[in-house]
């Protein structure tokens, strides 16, 4: 059995979502059909979103935020979790709704760039209380769901502040 040529990273991604584009494609006709029940497209949706989930994920799609508490916890020496900044099963329902010449892979692998594949740094237990608010019916914003699950993000200023905060209290070799 021959192996399978080792491609890039980047040319993986850009192979699954011209796959990804017609699978929805496809999908749009049982997704829009009239006698389809909610729980029907809410499968649907979710079956998208979780293809979402097994994109390539590169640091390139860091949001540059991390939570207070990851962030600590990655201090202490635990890794934490990435949180999708956009609910996955919401991508699945914007996928699925998007104009047909609008849904190539082009335009996916943008999508997924720019926001489906964009992700925050948390701890489990964060990613936990999380869930409830990323809802379809309950979610506005990432903002939001992050303010109602009592999560502080930090972002790349307030961390470039903390490194400079840090490193002008300790000499050269305290760090």
């Amino acid at each position: 059995m021959r192996a399978r040529p080792r491609i890039s990273p980047e040319t993986k991604l850009a192979e699954r979502c011209a796959v990804l584009a017609e699978v929805v494609r496809a999908m749009k006709t049982v997704y829009s059909a009239p006698d389809l029940t909610p729980t029907q497209k809410d499968l649907l949706e979710t079956m998208i979103g979780a293809a979402i989930w097994y994109m390539p994920q590169s640091n390139d799609l860091w949001t540059g935020k991390i939570s207070v508490e990851a962030l600590k916890a990655r201090q202490a020496g635990a890794k934490p979790c990435k949180d999708h900044d956009y609910p996955r099963k919401l991508a699945g329902r914007d996928l699925l709704h998007l104009d047909e010449h609008d849904l190539t892979g082009p335009n996916l692998l943008l999508l997924y760039k720019t926001k489906y594949g964009r992700f925050n740094y948390v701890t489990q237990t964060e990613n936990k209380r999380l869930v409830q608010h990323q809802k379809v019916h309950r979610f506005t914003s990432s903002e939001e769901a992050y303010k109602n699950a009592g999560i502080r993000l930090l972002g790349p200023s307030d961390l470039e502040s903390i490194a400079a905060t840090v490193s002008s209290s300790h000499g050269p070799g305290d760090l």
